[in-house]
């Protein structure tokens, strides 16, 4: 019996699969630097090339082709009409020459070779290249050509901006990244045209915070130049005196009168609660409106009210030094049988077109602390923990002369609990500091009013309160302690499982 070699299977077996399935063997495999391309069954048939190799048969005809590159040509048998391969451009000289040479055919000498040095002749730069060319890299200019970063001064600090502003030795286009770590994440500026002075404001920055910053330069001889890391810190809102306000301000009908009740503040020098009415608006200070309460009481029965009629009641805590909070709000009506009007926003919706200045306002423009924590507006929410004060604040430069109240409001089931901003002492911002409210997820909206009291601008999201743990969690630990630390802390914790365990089976086994 003849011995069947593993060619001679595998002819047979390619036999069988052409005879029943017919084409398939036309078909192409590639990559960028080899294609091969069978469009008959016969192997000879067929044509594969790529920029180094090109071979090519006539279908069928063994002897018959020829083979060719730019190195090496043979010939076998006779082909009439055929086109020699063509020849790579690529010269491997370790400089991009474009265009002939492109990323696809010659990635030896263009493109980012990821070697941490900033090569300009391989085309590399920040934008295409950032892991070389990023702001913790090498930047190499070409021979002979340099670009000086000079001058840098750091201007107009303020509680959420500065301006920055330098010079280059010659003509330059320049890109400035900041962030508060060196890793400059929180923003970029780029230029658009050459020049000598430069100068690039960043705004939308915490109060009290530290913020790194670079330059980074390119001249018009393609000469690249980048600063070394400049740091500053905004300034801080004064910490002066806040009056904490009263807590759960609400009201029911009774004795065909508004009776409202409150929790009083249990932190500072609380000397008494002072309350104003007014038919018109909430009383923003202790000249507007009347006062109709003045005392150390959690209550307050107003009878002189006429029915069908809104009334705008403002509650503020006044301190021992005769400091006022900046007051919570609350607005009450009873209908005709003298029953409690369902509760309302604290003003109507806005009706027209906000200014420009005021439309411009987002969340973003506000500052939410806790404790030394600030709080970040993410996913349409605040996330605060209950108990501890939330200090509200937005820059005065921020809010336009039109403006007269900025107030908060948070609702919970019917109620609306509303907070006034008032402006410090300094008139650097407009600041309210109020108690959260018990665990849970409440509608939480700013609104900005105008000097007749019109809404401008309503700012809607949530504010979640989240419960005090007795233990921290792991994610707790991670914002005190090092990463390091934290899992330490795991180790000695199952040490100790794993002691106990073992003493309770030996004393199991014991008995």
């Amino acid at each position: 019996m003849p011995k069947i070699t593993i060619l001679t299977a595998f002819l047979l077996i390619a036999g069988v699969m052409v005879s029943s399935c017919g084409t398939i063997f036309a078909y192409t495999m590639s990559s960028s630097n080899y294609k091969m391309e069978l469009d008959s069954a016969n192997v000879g048939g067929g044509q594969s090339a790529s920029s180094l190799y090109n071979q090519q048969s006539t279908l069928g005809e063994v002897g018959t082709g020829f083979l060719s590159t730019s190195l090496s040509r043979l010939y076998a048998g006779f082909q009439q009409n055929y086109q020699t391969a063509t020849t790579s451009s690529c010269n491997n000289n370790g400089i991009c020459d474009s265009p002939d040479e492109t990323i696809n055919n010659c990635s030896s000498d263009c493109g980012c070779n990821n070697n941490l040095a900033c090569e300009t002749s391989r085309g590399e730069d920040i934008l295409n290249c950032n892991f070389d060319c990023g702001n913790k890299a090498t930047i190499y200019s070409p021979e002979g050509a340099t670009l000086l970063i000079e001058k840098i001064e750091i201007k107009n600090i303020s509680f959420d901006s500065a301006l920055v502003s330098w010079q280059t030795s010659d003509l330059g286009v320049c890109k400035f990244v900041w962030g508060t770590t060196t890793d400059y994440f929180g923003g970029t500026v780029g230029e658009e045209d050459f020049w000598i002075n430069h100068t690039t404001l960043i705004s939308n920055l915490y109060s009290g915070s530290f913020y790194h910053f670079k330059v980074i330069c390119r001249g018009t001889n393609n000469q690249w130049a980048q600063s070394k890391d400049y740091k500053f810190s905004t300034l801080s809102i004064p910490q002066e005196k806040v009056v904490p306000n009263v807590e759960n301000l609400s009201y029911e009908s009774k004795d065909r009168g508004v009776n409202l009740t409150w929790k009083n503040p249990t932190e500072g020098e609380f000397k008494e609660i002072q309350i104003r009415k007014s038919t018109k608006f909430y009383p923003q200070n202790s000249n507007e409106g009347e006062l109709v309460y003045q005392g150390v009481d959690n209550f307050f029965l107003d009878q002189k009210i006429d029915l069908e009629q809104d009334y705008y009641y403002t509650v503020f805590t006044v301190d021992e030094a005769g400091d006022y909070s900046s007051g919570v709000i609350l607005r009450a009506k009873l209908n005709k049988a003298g029953e409690k009007v369902q509760p309302q926003p604290p003003v109507s919706e806005p009706t027209k077109p906000a200014p420009p200045e005021v439309e411009k306002l987002t969340w973003n423009d506000f500052e939410f602390w806790q404790g030394s924590k600030r709080i970040e507006f993410t996913a349409g929410k605040l996330l605060f923990k209950e108990g501890l004060p939330i200090k509200i604040a937005i820059a005065y430069k921020k809010v336009p002369e039109v403006l007269k109240t900025i107030l908060v409001s948070l609702k919970n089931d019917n109620e609306y609990f509303s907070f006034l901003l008032k402006i410090n002492q300094e008139k650097t911002h407009y600041i309210a500091t109020i108690v959260p409210p018990a665990v849970g997820l409440y509608p939480f909206d700013i609104y900005v009013l105008d000097y007749q009291n019109q809404s401008l601008k309503k700012i809607q999201g949530f504010m979640e309160i989240g419960s005090q743990r007795v233990f921290l969690s792991l994610l707790d630990f991670g914002q005190y302690f090092s990463f390091p630390v934290v899992g330490l802390i795991v180790l000695v914790i199952l040490f100790l499982i794993i002691l106990i365990l073992r003493r309770r089976l030996k004393n199991k086994n014991k008995k």
